[in-house]
């Protein structure tokens, strides 16, 4: 996780001498700077994402005077934040299909179960939105060889990088990936 500052906030982090030199001169050159990190760390399997971070929220979470704070800092607080949404998002995750009330907006995982173990399952995860007059299924990515709970993880980090509230999930047990998949209708 990356943090992600406001104009105002990142003004006020640039008045604190040891975390300025990391914040860049000026606010649109932070602002590339974060893309351009993004561009070179972003993988489908591990999302860059970037953490709101508010000025007075970290002051009351470091346990250390404004002398000492660090950019790791704030990286740090960055990461612990996106751990626990990633934590609360996957352990809320439910199958799709024992869900009586589906949202009108979620990362969705499609897992095809091949074999008796996980070793050769393939999953698939989508972005569903389902307002009405702006339904879509966008593919975030699909068939790749990975666990369920492994892509659980990885929908909750695309969840909280698209701020989406829930993750859901589908088992198709057997046969071909691209015969079997499951598809939302919009």
């Amino acid at each position: 996780a990356h943090p992600h500052l406001s104009l105002s906030d990142w003004q006020r982090f640039r008045d604190v001498r040891s975390v300025s030199p990391s914040l860049e001169s000026s606010y649109p050159d932070w602002i590339k700077k974060v893309a351009k990190r993004e561009l070179e760390t972003s993988t489908r399997l591990k999302p860059f994402v970037s953490i709101p971070i508010a000025y007075d929220d970290f002051a009351a979470w470091i346990d250390s005077p404004q002398l000492t704070w660090s950019f790791s800092d704030l990286c740090y607080y960055a990461n612990d934040l996106f751990e626990e949404r990633v934590r609360t998002l996957l352990f809320s995750s439910s199958d799709q299909a024992k869900t009586k009330i589906i949202p009108l907006e979620y990362i969705l995982v499609e897992l095809q179960e091949i074999g008796s173990d996980e070793a050769n399952d393939l999953a698939s995860i989508y972005h569903v939105c389902l307002t009405p007059g702006f339904e879509r299924k966008d593919t975030i990515f699909e068939d790749e060889n990975i666990f369920l709970y492994y892509a659980l993880t990885v929908a909750s980090s695309y969840a909280v990088k698209r701020n989406v509230d829930t993750v859901l999930y589908y088992k198709r047990k057997g046969g071909s990936p691209s015969s079997s998949r499951v598809s939302v209708e919009l």
